[in-house]
């Protein structure tokens, strides 16, 4: 174990290991910062429920926001309200373009639910008094996975201006009553969850419900058939259905307050798959720009391990020096071949953990702890099987055909096989509709050939993992074939490697 571990420290404190070493746990951090720049550019990710309201007696702006990510849980981050006029009087201005006043504005943190005031000056409530320009509400939303912007019109009733995004009005049965509010209904395949903000005096309502899928209603109110969701306060409620109805269209809610008032509403069921965010760090960590820079860069550093430790020193006589210490050849084999193995699981292990932390600081996500050990097994599997092949090459040949033969695989396996998938897949099928499928197929083949293919295998797992998989990959890639390949990658090249390395010449 001492020599083991004395080639081991050798070989991952060299220089160039440990340059190589610190770029890669930058790029992991780096790759972290892509991946949150990548989300927060889309506003697919974060979505909000608000309402707000505007007394015109007092110049209170209130304003309710429930923010959060696709996969239903509170978001965190800053929200920018601005309070705006605006002339939607489209024939007075050149090219029909309406212009705007800002009148009001407000950033705040968030994270989930907030219920905040904005006061407004007197010059600011004259002026939206006496204006002719429409006001609006535009809400600028950005967290960690993704930003969202809504711009709509107040409605006035009663000396009140009222905001919502996405809007619900409860209608009073055999009344002009109503009551005001947003809220969202999702359905997943298992479950349901509705978010709902309500401007109601009290806490004395309860709030039913009834899958439907017609947005009109009946003559007359039956609540016999509705199921209740409980009881509801003012502000923000929240509730979780342990049935999926993603089957309907519609959900008819019905609003029972005090007195026995009832009201009405319907709202439009919204499908939603679990796991979203989860999916698309995943579809971007295993990008073209993600784990696979370190996966296929990486390979250079586990090429200069092998010649370090076996081909440079073979050439310059060392090793025939330590063999004259009570040290045999295969001694002296295997244990610097597991010390680089180290080197690889060391530096594979360094660029996940930066990783990692980088997604949880940036993104508050990162890929689940099946997902991680499987990037690793494929990315340290492909490293070390690479870095076998390198190690019998390095048994077989002197340090300068060594160079020229390991770099001329290395570019084989990272772009010659590409090359060649293409090329084949044009001859046997031309310019087909099929031909992109028929390369990808011809390339999952073709990496069982290719000691760097574990990668692509582990990131095929993953993402079948996800559901989202390539459906062409299904039919190639199969476990026991991956597990067969990585061993015989591994176990064979070490062998043969060991049959030269015993009757080599080591001193020169």
């Amino acid at each position: 174990m001492g020599a083991i571990f004395y080639d081991f420290k050798r070989s991952l404190l060299r220089a160039s290991t440990m340059t190589a070493l610190l770029l890669f746990i930058i790029s992991g951090i780096g790759l972290s910062y892509l991946i949150s720049t990548s989300l927060g550019m889309s506003g697919t990710m974060v979505r909000f429920d608000g309402y707000a309201s505007l007394d015109l007696s007092t110049g209170i702006l209130n304003v309710q926001l429930y923010t959060y990510d696709t996969d239903l849980n509170p978001a965190k981050g800053t929200v920018n309200v601005t309070l705006i006029l605006i002339n939607n009087t489209r024939a007075s201005f050149p090219g029909g373009t309406p212009s705007y006043i800002s009148l009001k504005s407000e950033v705040i943190s968030i994270d989930g639910y907030k219920n905040f005031t904005i006061p407004l000056t007197t010059q600011e409530l004259s002026t939206i008094k006496e204006t002719t320009l429409a006001p609006a509400l535009e809400v600028e939303m950005s967290t960690r996975v993704g930003t969202i912007s809504v711009m709509s019109y107040f409605q006035q009733k009663d000396g009140t201006l009222r905001w919502c995004s996405p809007c619900m009005t409860f209608n009073r049965l055999n009344s002009s009553e109503l009551i005001y509010g947003s809220g969202s209904f999702y359905a997943g395949n298992q479950s349901s969850k509705f978010f709902l903000i309500l401007d109601i005096p009290s806490e004395d309502y309860s709030l039913y419900y009834t899958p439907t899928n017609t947005s009109s209603y009946p003559p007359t109110l039956d609540l016999s058939s509705a199921v209740l969701l409980g009881s509801v306060k003012p502000g923000f409620n929240e509730f979780t259905l342990n049935n999926s109805l993603s089957i309907w269209e519609f959900v008819s809610l019905f609003l029972v307050g005090p007195n026995n008032a009832t009201y009405y509403s319907y709202i439009p069921i919204i499908e939603y798959s679990p796991g979203a965010i989860e999916r698309a760090v995943s579809s971007l960590a295993f990008s073209s720009t993600g784990i696979a820079i370190f996966a296929e860069f990486f390979p250079v550093v586990v090429l200069y391990i092998a010649y370090a430790l076996i081909a440079k020193p073979r050439s310059m006589g060392a090793l025939e020096f330590l063999l004259a210490r009570p040290v045999t050849r295969w001694d002296l084999y295997y244990t610097r071949y597991i010390a680089g193995v180290l080197t690889i699981l060391t530096s594979s292990a360094l660029f996940f953990i930066a990783f990692n932390i980088g997604n949880m600081i940036l993104i508050g996500h990162t890929l689940g702890a099946e997902q991680l050990l499987i990037a690793f097994m494929g990315v340290a599997g492909s490293l070390t099987a690479f870095y076998s092949l390198c190690y019998f090459i390095s048994a077989a040949l002197s340090s300068r055909k060594y160079l020229a033969v390991t770099i001329f695989l290395y570019i084989l396996f990272l772009v010659g096989f590409s090359i060649i998938a293409s090329i084949l897949a044009f001859e046997l099928y031309g310019t087909s509709g099929s031909l992109f499928e028929m390369i990808q197929k011809l390339k999952y083949e073709l990496d069982y050939f290719s000691p760097l293919g574990f990668t692509e295998f582990s990131s095929y797992y993953i993402m079948k993992s996800l559901n989202i998989a390539p459906e062409v990959a299904s039919s190639v890639i199969k476990l026991p074939l991956v597990i067969a390949s990585g061993i015989l990658w591994i176990a064979l090249p070490f062998y043969i490697g060991w049959l030269f390395f015993r009757k080599a010449n080591l001193s020169s």
